[in-house]
């Protein structure tokens, strides 16, 4: 409520992407190649950490691409650097959930450009295969190693005679997913409850029924099975719910977006907010098949915060360009 009575400016939020990409990119660096780790985490879940940045990377992208040709060279080399870093960061976190979401996104941010800004298509397609070819290039060792290592963890796991031996990452996630099948098959409707699950799941394991490895986890690494084995079919549904509204009501209809079009920059300031509305429950759905967010403070966080921000400098945007001030 406070936010949207005293709305910040799209700047504000403009800059602060720059600021944690640049704060993300530069922590895994120093992680990775000064303090030596594996993986960079930026102090907290590695995984969490790298998806954020990367979902950080993607908003801040946008906002560039909108605003492009209002931007001298210096601008876009400088923000162009900072969305370089998130991406860095996303890499040096080795969380390959978060790459598969940009599978989803850059083609769904390609009908948007085709949409409103077709003469640009060819353009958006070509610089995201630049991108990829630059990424790849400057990043193979660690995207070949993570690739190589989810294809042994699967193999591994498949062949296994007996499942309760499993201790890979990737492993230790299908035993999970065979666990909650079994266990939503006998209570499908309303689920176990996130006590019960547990109890009965840490039973099953001491019982020799699944590897031991799937105890050191109070949660599935799938939101849907985990919400689905806890809290039964009317839990998936409330999750389900809350992406598709907060893609519903920040979804630049024609509609909507017809309001501005009198007003070409405030046209801009709304489809910017509005794209980077929409990655948020695209994104998250997708890191959500592989690693439940909402059970770790920075995903709840995260999430939160976007869309409050994103709605409240929304809704504050003013019909008058003279009272818009620009990042």
């Amino acid at each position: 409520m406070y936010a949207v009575t005293f709305p910040p400016k799209r700047q504000a939020f403009y800059w602060g992407l720059a600021i944690g990409c640049a704060g993300a990119g530069l922590t895994g660096l120093w992680q990775v190649y000064h303090l030596e780790l594996e993986r960079a985490n930026g102090y907290t879940n590695a995984i969490q950490w790298g998806n954020v940045a990367l979902l950080m990377a993607t908003m801040l992208a946008i906002q560039l691409s909108v605003f492009w040709h209002e931007k001298n060279w210096m601008h876009r080399a400088g923000i162009l650097f900072c969305i370089a870093l998130g991406v860095e960061a996303s890499i040096l976190s080795a969380s390959r959930g978060g790459w598969i979401a940009l599978g989803a996104i850059i083609p769904l941010m390609g009908i948007f450009v085709f949409s409103y800004r077709r003469d640009l298509f060819k353009k958006f397609g070509l610089t995201i295969i630049v991108a990829a070819v630059l990424i790849a290039a400057t990043n193979t060792h660690m995207l070949c190693d993570r690739f190589e290592k989810a294809q042994h963890e699967v193999s591994e796991y498949l062949q296994l005679s007996d499942k309760t031996r499993t201790s890979s990452s990737l492993g230790i996630r299908l035993e999970q997913y065979r666990t909650a099948v079994e266990m939503i098959k006998e209570k499908p409707f309303f689920g176990w409850g996130a006590r019960e699950y547990l109890r009965e799941m840490h039973q099953r394991v001491d019982d020799g029924r699944y590897a031991k490895s799937t105890r050191q986890f109070n949660f599935i690494h799938n939101e849907f099975i985990d919400l689905w084995v806890k809290t039964g079919i009317p839990g998936m549904l409330v999750q389900a719910f809350l992406y598709l509204y907060t893609l519903w009501i920040f979804w630049p209809t024609a509609r909507r977006m017809k309001k501005r079009e009198a007003t070409p920059r405030l046209w801009r300031e709304e489809l910017a907010l509005r794209l980077c509305g929409i990655t948020l429950p695209v994104m998250y759905f997708v890191f959500g098949q592989s690693q439940h967010f909402f059970v770790h403070n920075i995903g709840i966080i995260a999430f939160t915060f976007f869309v409050i921000i994103l709605w409240s400098t929304l809704s504050g945007l003013k019909d008058s360009e003279e009272n818009i001030s620009y990042g």
